[in-house]
């Protein structure tokens, strides 16, 4: 099983695990969760007591399926490579940084383009 594999298995985990989580709590919250006479009061509490925390959701990675042309996906993997990381690991921070920067009144393909024209640093244009 490739990287890739292993880190999209244990992603599909983390995200069956939460789903149940959450069914598990509404099921609490609405008195309709009930243990038949397979678990014991004890091992239903083990149970409870074993499901993730509402602050560990903060934490947890949903998988989430992009759709790339193939060119593009050779490239993100091969620069994930050179960068000794995962393309999925790449994504998400790429995103993560997308989504803290507030509101841009400029595109940032057009902040590249300006910031290309201009001299390196500790070289200056003659006027």
């Amino acid at each position: 099983m490739s990287e890739h594999d292993d880190e999209a298995a244990q992603a599909l985990r983390e995200a069956q695990a939460t789903v149940a989580a959450a069914q598990v709590r509404d099921a609490l919250d609405t008195g309709t969760l009930t243990f038949g006479e397979d678990f014991t009061p004890q091992e239903a509490e083990g149970v409870l007591a074993s499901l993730p925390a509402d602050a560990d959701l903060d934490a947890t990675t949903v998988p989430t399926s992009v759709r790339l042309p193939y060119p593009v996906h050779q490239r993100l993997r091969a620069y994930a490579e050179e960068h000794g990381t995962t393309a999925s690991t790449l994504i998400r921070q790429w995103v993560e940084q997308m989504l803290a920067v507030p509101d841009r009144p400029i595109s940032l393909a057009d902040a590249v383009r300006a910031l290309s024209t201009l001299p390196p640093q500790g070289q200056h244009r003659a006027a």
